[in-house]
């Protein structure tokens, strides 16, 4: 008896550990190198042939808003790290070797690595090792693009096998080399998970014929790199073919994108219109790259997802197909996109931002943040790309929905620049607020002169303390705080506010329970809070003080508030004059959080929750609170 339950406890064991080793995900991801969003037919495009991209994304998901760098090397540091080059870019053709890849990550999850293509980010002999590849088979590591004049990646490449030179001298084609390369390390690493990181030498210049060009001595650069987009999709479907033959589909996702625009030197037709190639740009020429995503029976085939993807969301998204988790020692700027391409809701970024300092290293560099539509740069220039894609027109008159989203962009550039500050904003009060106007869809939070929407912290009606007549709510006391029944994250908050003589009270949003950012109402002349800056009227309190000369109206009279909270940007506004604007997650934010009374509060300031109007034991009156979601 005590025998056969060893035995079949042993085979428990081994069961699961072969159904455990069965659902860890294979991973490929394949880069493409000079080949924008318009190269694959899938996406519009009609100069080019991509049989194997169309089937997969016809089988799977496309993007239609990934965006990359503008050149190879910053993409490639970002992809790889999962971080913006704002906060790890060294210079062209390196990564810094402190920096943690998801090479690094997966390996520790005990997956077998493997790295083929192209690879310009560090010449020493370890360089792939050291970040994280157990394998590599490379052009450019250690050895110049040329020798004697002529470059060594297509016809007789000279390549380097784990760090060791090797030269072909019999026709050998190189992207065929690094191909067969990975194709191998699939067959030999069928048994345990892998990942198969690709960044290609095609289609890069010079543009020469393939093995499948009509005329192998063609010197037509237009028809050669079509050639060259022709074989790109036929090493993609070489390695499609090599997951079939192994039955290992199923359990692979595959990943293809591009690490920049066209080369300028090519032009083609996207949706029936010219498209110049527009590499180093930081335009949709140079940064507007495809994205294609396969995984059979995981991710739901013919979806085409319009979210937005940035470089730096590839390091999480591998991960998270892998079922590891993120490191808490890592600060990353990208977010999984994993739960949109297999069908669930996810949470889509917002923006994406780009840092690029231009070849030369001179110092000089350009940013940008955008959204599908509206695009911003640290010049202040602000572009509708969906009506100008090559950037001749700056907006000048902007509606309301384009001020909210420049607003919101603003945002994420201060967060990636300490140095970005628009004119407007270098001196005290912060620019004029248009007139407020309660559109159709605003939500006037008393509608109906009652408490419908509102109740008190534990859940219960609103009681006698507060009272409504003809539109102005008064709180007279004894009911503590109050709540709206809905909650809210990202929305613009308009209201009026009269506090009595030393009052207190106060506007909390972002809550949970009693915690939450808050628009602080005092009385500043007489409240006993009034020697603390970020206590007084206007502040985030506790965080943020209001400026000395805001133009608060005496006790007695009604002030014009006005809250913004959209995804990092967070605003306070008194009587038509922005006095507060900080972005939640920065690094001056956490200089701030640090030292106040939250900072134990893990993720306060990004919650979604009520809104929540205090009781401080102080006459207040509140009116006109209308609410519109952002």
């Amino acid at each position: 008896m005590k025998s056969s339950s060893c035995f079949c406890f042993s085979l428990l064991l081994f069961s699961v550990s072969l159904f455990g080793s069965e659902k860890k995900t294979n991973l490929i991801l394949i880069m493409s190198d000079d080949m924008g969003y318009e190269c694959v037919r899938a996406n519009g495009g009609t100069s080019f042939q991509t049989p194997h991209l169309d089937e997969l994304a016809s089988t799977g998901a496309r993007f239609t808003h990934c965006y990359s760098q503008p050149l190879c090397t910053p993409s490639r540091v970002k992809i790889m790290t999962g971080i913006s080059n704002f906060r790890n870019y060294v210079q062209f053709g390196v990564l810094d070797r402190k920096q943690t890849t998801f090479a690094h990550l997966l390996k520790k999850e005990g997956y077998a690595t493997c790295i083929v293509g192209k690879w310009q980010l560090g010449k020493q002999i370890d360089s792939p090792q050291h970040f994280g590849f157990d394998e590599s088979c490379l052009w450019q590591h250690t050895r110049a693009a040329r020798d004697q004049g002529k470059d060594t990646r297509y016809p007789n490449p000279h390549l380097e096998i784990n760090g060791q030179a090797k030269d072909y001298n019999n026709g050998e084609y190189g992207p065929d080399v690094v191909t067969d390369y990975l194709c191998d390390f699939i067959e030999r690493n069928r048994d345990r998970p892998f990942l198969g990181y690709y960044p290609m030498i095609l289609p890069h210049d010079p543009f020469r014929p393939t093995p499948d060009s009509e005329n192998p001595k063609s010197k037509d650069g237009t028809q050669n790199f079509r050639d060259m987009v022709a074989y790109v999709d036929k090493m993609v479907g070489k390695i499609v073919s090599k997951l079939d033959e192994f039955g290992l589909r199923e359990n692979t996702l595959v990943l293809f994108t591009c690490d920049n625009g066209t080369s300028g030197a090519i032009k083609s037709e996207l949706h029936g219109k010219i498209v110049q190639g527009g590499k180093r740009q930081m335009t949709d020429a140079g940064t507007h790259v495809p994205l294609i995503a396969n995984w059979p029976k995981t991710i739901p085939g013919k979806q085409v997802i319009d979210d937005l993807v940035d470089f730096s969301d590839f390091l999480p998204t591998l991960l998270d197909a892998a079922k590891s988790p993120l490191p808490t020692n890592l600060t990353l700027d990208g977010q999984s996109f994993l739960p949109q391409i297999t069908g669930k809701q996810g949470s889509p970024r917002k923006w994406v931002h780009c840092f690029y300092r231009v070849k030369g290293e001179g110092g000089k560099f350009q940013q940008w943040a955008r959204t599908q539509r509206y695009k911003l740069y640290t010049t202040g220039k602000f572009f509708d790309v969906s009506q100008d894609r090559l950037e001749k027109n700056p907006l000048q008159k902007l509606d309301t929905d384009q001020k909210r989203i420049q607003e919101m962009l603003k945002g994420v550039l201060h967060q990636f620049s300490d140095s970005y500050q628009p004119e407007d904003e270098k001196k005290g009060l912060l620019p004029d607020a248009p007139p407020t106007v309660c559109k159709p869809a605003d939500r006037n939070l008393f509608k109906g002169n009652n408490f419908s929407q509102w109740t008190k912290l534990n859940g219960q009606p609103v009681g006698k303390g507060w009272t409504i007549t003809d539109g102005v709510v008064f709180r007279k006391g004894g009911e503590k705080d109050i709540i709206t029944k809905e909650k809210f994250r990202d929305f613009s908050l308009s209201f009026q506010w009269k506090i009595s003589a030393a009052g207190n009270s106060g506007i909390k949003y972002r809550t949970r329970g009693n915690l939450g950012l808050e628009y602080q109402i005092l009385d500043d002349a007489n409240h006993r809070d009034n020697k603390i800056p970020s206590h007084r009227a206007g502040s985030l309190y506790d965080l943020v003080p209001a400026p000395e000369n805001k133009p608060i109206r005496a006790v007695g009279e009604w002030n014009h508030g006005k809250i913004v909270a959209m995804a990092n940007v967070i605003e306070h506004w008194m009587n038509g004059k922005k006095i507060i604007s900080v972005f939640w997650g920065t690094k001056e934010w956490e200089g701030v959080f640090g030292k106040s009374k939250y900072k134990d509060q893990k993720g306060f300031g990004s919650w979604e929750g009520p809104i929540l109007l205090q009781d401080h034991n102080d006459p207040v009156w509140f009116k006109e609170l209308h609410i519109s979601r952002l």
